[in-house]
């Protein structure tokens, strides 16, 4: 199991961050694996909580699994308006970046002991 200050768990965030902005496109042109595309990072993320350790304590976190979450239902309904959906994706982003961070501070904290 990877720790929150892991430089391959840093690395994942970036990755994550360009996975979750390649939803707007695809909801902006209406590709019909956009449903699809959420569910998987839905998945994904829940997956995330067994690969790095303590991530499932982490707020932003849990905010941006219950986000992609109600976006996945909300889309396969088609109750999420483009105005909507922009909103959630860059909150998502930026969620996603808030957790970067903080596990680069945890790595500079240990780093200090």
């Amino acid at each position: 199991m990877l720790v929150q200050n892991n430089k391959s768990y840093i690395k994942y965030c970036d990755t994550l961050v360009d996975k979750v902005y390649k939803i707007l496109p695809l909801y902006e042109e209406e590709n019909v694996g956009l449903v699809s595309n959420v569910r998987s990072l839905v998945i994904e993320s829940y997956g995330l909580q067994g690969v790095v350790q303590e991530v499932g304590c982490d707020s932003d976190y849990v905010t941006l699994l219950a986000t992609l979450e109600g976006m996945s239902r909300l889309l396969s309904e088609d109750k999420l308006s483009h105005q909507d959906m922009k909103r959630e994706v860059f909150k998502c982003i930026n969620l996603v970046k808030k957790m970067k961070t903080s596990a680069r501070e945890i790595g500079d904290n240990y780093a200090k002991r």
